[in-house]
């Protein structure tokens, strides 16, 4: 079960989208190059890439045996050099690759795309393909370890065979065809408990590649990829990590050094190139495997496998139907004509972590505990009746030597404490607060400071009881971006200080505390898109008495006002399909939920939410509300804390979070527990 992760695909507006594709290792044969080599300008290239490699290319292309290019340090420079040189022939000109769309590689094949889309130089991608190959090889001779590809069976029963294993699932390849790689024992342990109506084929290659085997292999390319000057791709360019474009050089460059050591995702590519309109992929030599791929799973798509010289013609007109007209010219690398403007210079964009997720939580509860007694002392109620119409039995409200600010240290400290960070290593911090009764300075760098954090971004947001899950969306984003390393994001509330007493309609529901998470950078994606939302036309259905101009010239302290019956109805219908497109959009069924965490309103618009969702009996449903009442923006991270801190949830469950309140605004989203 995967959160899916927001798309930041690009879009097109042709309706011809030609993909390029590059093939990995295993599709290498006996004398794939023998055909080519009568090209004289293939037979240079080939021969300057020999040179740079080190490798004689030509023999290993035209008659070295299978044997011999099996092994991983040849393999690789040869299916790199195979792509590169058939690029050669296909595009004489250059700049003819303009005409291409999108271009991926299957794990090797990535350095060729880079290549293609102009990321690397043909030099640096042999280099880098060739320190590639040996150091994949040396890692595999550490330990005997190979791959064997699990044909058929249903997803979740082949990933649930590979666990059981102790194996990696290091390909996804699409429908019915996933590998898993680990050692020989574990790989017997598979054959011995297969998966039902699934057929387990060993493959010809000499290691366990991207899995954990491959680590010291990443460690060194790490260090190779320092001195390569990556350029950012001139064609949009798939990653194997995650299926998404990768607009930055850097940042591909830096994939390709992880990906060694971290399953292939082509499923995800071509999920992409699905919704990017794909409508025609020509495979590049050796050609057969992805094109087979493709057609079974992008239904509707031409495919072309490119293997022999004698296709070119075929291909190049296979590629002018499929080339995006307004791409059809190539670039011309000019100078300006004399008196013209110079092409605007463009902007970098942030480059950071492929995904985020909430490393720990934390929370603070004021110390004033006041039963339903206490506040029936000052309104026409019971404590009957209160817990039958929001299930609150008690409430925590500040006291002295306690506000807004006390609170929100205290739960960052915890959160802190708890994710194992230096507070060196945090460099943002989000309130989601309305109980700061200051207008200026905010309170989220005075936070900052006092948290130890050294010219941290820090601003506060306003989003009422749905602060919490739009700080969440705000802090996964600059994480993603590259903008911070580890972010603090808090929701905290004195709405004590804002309640009337006498108001029977609210006197009973409000409360203090807060929560804070800490999010920080993933290999796997642990927050899912955010869906949220307002509704300015209801914003009188919550709302504050006076504004504060207004208090000050009459001397009333505005207070909290509520239309129950109002926001009842809007939470249980809005809000409740809200929820459900949240685990839509992070491709997370009711059933596979583990818990639901939603804003401590009322316990009435909880069980009729749940009764929408039609979640199953095994999902831990949040119930903080009936101890600490509705504390707005912290009811979320505190129920979090709570659930974890009890046992009722476990870390890496997956759980739906949802915030609604006065604006009216919403926001939730699927995210894995700390």
């Amino acid at each position: 079960m995967v959160i899916k992760a927001t798309s930041r695909a690009i879009s097109r507006n042709s309706c011809r989208v030609l993909v390029i594709v590059a093939p990995g290792q295993g599709a290498q044969t006996p004398g794939c190059l023998i055909p080519w080599i009568a090209d004289e300008a293939v037979a240079a290239k080939l021969n300057w890439l020999s040179t740079v490699t080190g490798l004689d290319l030509a023999h290993y292309g035209t008659a070295a045996d299978t044997e011999t290019i099996k092994d991983t340090a040849i393999a690789q420079p040869l299916l790199v050099a195979a792509g590169l040189c058939a690029l050669t022939a296909l595009f004489p000109e250059g700049g003819q690759t303009d005409t291409v769309g999108l271009t991926a590689g299957h794990s090797v094949g990535e350095i060729t795309a880079a290549a293609l889309s102009g990321v690397l130089s043909a030099e640096q991608a042999m280099v880098f393909v060739r320190e590639r190959g040996e150091q994949m090889a040396k890692a595999a001779s550490a330990q005997p370890t190979a791959m064997t590809a699990v044909i058929g069976g249903e997803t979740q029963d082949v990933l649930d065979a590979i666990e059981a294993a102790g194996l990696t699932a290091a390909n996804h390849n699409g429908s019915g065809q996933i590998v898993a790689a680990g050692t020989l024992a574990q790989l017997e342990a598979l054959a011995e408990n297969p998966p039902a109506r699934a057929r387990l084929i060993p493959l010809s290659v000499a290691g366990a590649f991207h899995t954990e085997h491959m680590e010291p292999a990443q460690a060194h390319l790490g260090k190779i990829a320092q001195a390569i000057n990556a350029a950012d791709p001139q064609t949009s360019l798939l990653s194997n990590f995650d299926g998404q474009v990768v607009p930055d050089g850097k940042a591909y460059l830096d994939r390709l050094v992880s990906q060694v050591a971290h399953p292939v995702r082509w499923d995800l590519c071509l999920r992409t190139m699905a919704d990017l309109g794909v409508t025609g992929l020509l495979e590049l030599p050796p050609a057969g495997t992805l094109a087979g791929i493709a057609k079974r799973n992008l239904k509707g798509v031409e495919v072309f496998a490119l293997n022999i010289p004698d296709q070119l013609d075929e291909a190049r007109a296979f590629i002018a139907r499929h080339a995006d007209s307004a791409a059809a010219q190539p670039v011309q690398n000019i100078a300006p004509a004399s008196g013209s403007q110079p092409a605007p210079a463009a902007l970098n964009a942030g480059s950071g972590s492929p995904f985020a997720r909430i490393i720990s939580v934390g929370s603070a509860i004021p110390s004033r505990v006041l039963d339903n007694a206490y506040m029936c002392q000052f309104i026409d109620s019971s404590d009957e009746w209160i817990t039958q119409r929001t299930g609150i039995k008690e409430r925590r409200w500040i006291g002295e030597g306690e506000d807004v600010r006390t609170l929100s240290l205290a739960a960052a400290r915890s959160a802190i404490a708890k994710s194992g960070l230096d507070v060196a290593e945090i460099d943002g911090l989000i309130i989601s607060t309305v109980s700061h009764f200051y207008q200026t300075p905010a309170l989220a760098p005075q936070l900052a400071t006092e948290l130890g954090l050294v010219d941290a971004v820090a601003f506060d947001i306003s989003a009422a009881c749905a602060g919490f899950c739009h700080g969440v969306a705000q802090a996964e984003a600059l994480v993603r971006a590259g903008q911070v390393r580890n972010i603090i994001v808090i929701g905290a509330e004195t709405l004590s200080r804002m309640t009337d007493i006498t108001d029977r309609a609210t006197a009973f529901l409000f409360a203090d505390g807060a929560g804070a998470v800490v999010i920080g950078p993933s290999d796997t994606n642990g927050i899912g898109p955010v869906i949220w939302g307002s509704d300015g036309g209801m914003r009188e259905v919550i709302w504050q008495s006076e504004d504060w101009e207004r208090a000050i010239e009459t001397g009333q302290h505005p207070v909290i006002g509520m239309n129950g019956q109002a926001v009842f109805k809007w939470a249980t219908s809005y809000i409740a399909t809200a929820a459900k497109r949240a685990l839509d959009a992070a491709g997370i069924s009711a059933d596979e939920l583990d818990v639901f965490i939603p804003h401590q309103a009322n316990d009435r618009i909880t069980n009729t939410m749940l009764r929408y969702l039609k979640l199953p009996e095994h999902v831990v449903v949040a119930r903080s509300i009936k101890k600490y009442g509705n504390n707005s923006a912290a009811s979320i991270p505190i129920a979090m804390d709570e659930l974890l801190t009890s046992g009722q949830a476990k870390s890496g469950q997956k759980a739906l979070i949802i915030g609604f309140g006065a604006g009216l605004v919403y926001a939730g989203q699927v995210v894995t527990l700390p």
